[in-house]
């Protein structure tokens, strides 16, 4: 695809294990690559592909997403792709993002889903993983790791520099090895500029910076 850009690793095995000790549960086995179809692409405007270490595959509406995909973006590219427990997420333009883990008992109610954001943007409405108690939903990046509870989250991870806003619901905890914050109320962000430096404490959006943080995801 022309518009995609190439060569830009996948997130590491070792990222998946420490989101999944950040989050204080057990560590699985992952495979290389799996055959069952955890998501659904349900919008598409652009070009967006599903990468795998064998290649890559172009994705339409329709398209299932299996879990070990990196779903990448291209040039004014929106995607919508909802998860089996109800999650909804959009990526936006030259956005890298990898389903590392995904498992979700129907009907139970209970599952626990990582993800890696490794550059781009995006927003997610948690579906019934996140319901639970503690967060079950993480997403790791380069400088931070992004712990869930029902939420409307936004974030964007550009060189150096990873914003997080909340929308709405729960809470979402943002850490790194210097420290961590909280944002509970909605119209919040935080901002980390490196793996050592602290996330900024919460603070309120600019009405003008909000509304540009939504076009990134509007289709």
């Amino acid at each position: 695809m022309t518009a995609l850009r190439s060569g830009r690793s996948a997130t590491c095995a070792a990222v998946f294990v420490l989101a999944l000790l950040f989050a204080g549960l057990p560590v699985r086995p992952v495979l290389a690559q799996s055959n069952e179809i955890v998501a659904e692409v349900t919008r598409l405007r652009g070009e967006a592909e599903a990468v795998q270490p064998g290649g890559g595959r172009r994705l339409a509406v329709g398209a299932g997403i299996f879990m070990t995909d990196t779903i990448r973006t291209g040039a004014d590219t929106r995607i919508q792709i909802v998860f089996r427990d109800g999650t909804d997420l959009v990526l936006g333009d030259e956005t890298d993002f990898r389903i590392d883990f995904y498992d979700f008992e129907e009907g139970g109610g209970s599952g626990t889903s990582v993800f890696s954001l490794v550059t781009g943007v995006f927003r997610m409405v948690t579906g019934a993983i996140a319901s639970a108690g503690d967060p079950s939903v993480t997403i790791t990046t380069p400088v931070a790791t992004i712990g869930i509870r029902g939420i409307d989250l936004w974030g964007a991870q550009r060189p150096n520099r990873l914003r997080i806003g909340l929308f709405g619901g729960i809470a979402v905890i943002v850490t790194n090895a210097a420290g961590s914050v909280t944002l509970t109320d909605p119209g919040t962000l935080t901002v980390v500029t490196a793996p050592d430096a602290a996330p900024t404490p919460a603070a309120e959006f600019d009405p003008d910076d909000l509304a540009r943080v939504l076009t990134t995801v509007e289709f």
